[in-house]
């Protein structure tokens, strides 16, 4: 087995201890996509490696895979992490509470992509991802949520496109049906039960997002009232047709259901 070292940018996703010493870490790389890794040793307070394995950062880390769990599961590739240079810590987004919770979601989302066979682009994704964690510290937390959501919907390979009205095929003014997953036109959806479908206004809004790459603007207008809105559907279109969720996006729905109704 071949364990030279390799170089690789990506960003770190998430780190979980174990033994006493070591770490479990789950690097985002642009080439390789969803990246294991074990760093013995870093667990420990002396340790310089831990510095740059840390959720949201964004470095070169040097890696090779790891003997020892080749050994015990051949269809796991598993690396060893044995340096670590910061390219870019994010240390003003893990100091604010709400933000880092907003891009811990991100993270865990993307993680749940590993392995999935819709994911048409590992690149695209991890640069809508760095563009996403930068805007995060000056922008609104819930816009690039959302945006960078959308992104990724559209890079797993789900149709958020739409060319006709899925019950009659007409083109022209659609809105988004959750029941229908996808789009009907505003003849079709005014028969649709009350909740169940965006305006056409926030559907505009949605394919907007869609289609724009994070990483080409330096800016997020969108209203608390919209973003409210367009999360929700996001939320609904990751669970049911992409099949992710996770944690910090559970915690996360809790805190703006309590902060809508304070």
């Amino acid at each position: 087995m071949n364990r030279t070292f390799e170089t690789i940018r990506a960003i770190t996703l998430d780190v979980r201890t174990y033994g006493e010493n070591h770490l479990w870490v789950t690097l985002f790389s642009e080439k390789k996509g969803v990246v294991r890794c074990t760093a013995y040793g870093a667990a420990t307070s002396a340790n310089e490696l831990a510095r740059a394995l840390i959720p949201m950062t964004y470095g070169i880390y040097f890696i090779r895979k790891s003997a020892a769990y080749s050994e015990r599961d051949q269809s796991q590739q598993v690396y060893e992490i044995k340096q670590a240079q910061i390219l870019k810590g994010h240390q003003d987004v893990a100091a604010d509470p709400a933000r880092s919770l907003y891009a811990l979601t991100m993270c865990d989302w993307v993680r749940a992509t590993e392995g999935a066979e819709g994911v048409a682009s590992v690149g695209e994704l991890f640069r809508e991802l760095e563009a996403a964690l930068r805007l995060l510290s000056t922008q609104s937390a819930a816009g690039v949520l959302c945006h960078f959501g959308f992104r990724m919907v559209r890079v797993l390979g789900i149709d958020l496109q739409g060319t006709a009205c899925l019950r009659c095929s007409e083109s022209g003014e659609w809105v988004y049906s959750f029941r229908e997953a996808g789009y009907l036109c505003t003849g079709c959806a005014a028969r649709e039960p009350f909740g169940t479908t965006l305006s056409v206004r926030h559907t505009s809004v949605m394919r907007k997002m869609v289609h724009t790459p994070l990483w080409r603007i330096n800016a997020i207008h969108l209203r608390d009232t919209t973003a409210n809105i367009l999360l929700r559907a996001l939320f609904t279109i990751l669970v049911e047709q992409a099949g992710i969720s996770s944690k910090p996006l559970r915690v996360l729905t809790q805190m703006r259901e309590i902060f809508d109704e304070s």
